[in-house]
């Protein structure tokens, strides 16, 4: 019980036993797993089932808590979790495997049928930007200007139109959105490429809500030059991510 706790203050009474990858939990492994943990050596098998079920279902996570022994001395799981890793779903026909039971609300359903790393929230300032880390600062930026983030969306490296088009018409699709902002950091992606993909994007989106553009980082000013030349009368940019968020805070009221 609290394991974190135990681990943080006391270290020696946590067993941590390594295991190769390629050879994984043999019975000779169990068993001093089984050994070093105080456990009997009845539960060798289950660690191994624990190990194959890891392994096969291509989980992150496989738990069991509690583990008991009965009276009689049988070893029973008594509750556990599985947490599977939605990366490997292509190897796995599970059952209810689709986007209508994997996402609750339809607008992630739709983000995740085109690839989007999209998560709906309650707020009214659509977000997008390029990297989590990022992503999430602006959200708390966006908060910190008295509104509420709309959306949780990663563009990640690829800022090309079709990306920003899929994006943009996610986040237009929420009623309650009333501005939207994007925010980037050119690195590998440079700025010039997503504006690009902002001008083509609005060429095939139709803008209804102020968007407010954020560039910063490699080939920011070119990328700037871009929107200003294509002049659209809803997007307006800001030179740093506290005035962005800002201006759309203001502009979703």
């Amino acid at each position: 019980m609290d394991i974190e706790e135990v681990a943080a203050t006391r270290p020696e009474a946590v067993a941590r036993i390594p295991v190769a990858p390629a050879e994984g939990v043999t019975a000779a492994k169990a068993a001093e797993i089984a050994a070093a943990a105080g456990l009997p050596q009845e539960t060798a098998p289950v660690l191994r089932d624990l190990w194959q079920v890891l392994v096969r279902e291509d989980a992150l996570l496989v738990e069991v808590n509690p583990l008991v022994r009965t009276a009689a001395g049988d070893i029973l799981a008594l509750d556990g979790k599985v947490t599977l890793d939605d990366n490997a779903r292509f190897r796995h026909a599970r059952l209810g495997d689709d986007d209508a039971t994997l996402h609750e609300d339809p607008l992630e359903a739709v983000a995740a049928a085109k690839g989007l790393g999209y998560v709906k929230l309650d707020g009214t300032v659509g977000v997008i930007g390029n990297g989590a880390g990022l992503v999430m600062s602006t959200l708390d930026v966006v908060a910190g200007c008295g509104a509420r983030p709309a959306n949780f969306l990663d563009i990640g490296g690829g800022a090309s139109a079709a990306v920003m088009a899929d994006g943009l018409s996610v986040i237009l699709s929420d009623r309650d959105v009333g501005s939207v902002l994007v925010n980037v950091f050119g690195g590998i992606t440079a700025c010039d490429a997503v504006a690009e993909g902002i001008v083509q994007a609005l060429d095939s989106v139709r803008l209804t809500k102020p968007l407010v553009v954020r560039l910063d980082g490699n080939n920011a000013a070119r990328g700037r030059a871009i929107l200003e030349e294509r002049a659209h009368p809803l997007v307006q940019q800001s030179t740093t991510m506290d005035g962005a968020a800002r201006r759309a805070a203001d502009l979703a009221i």
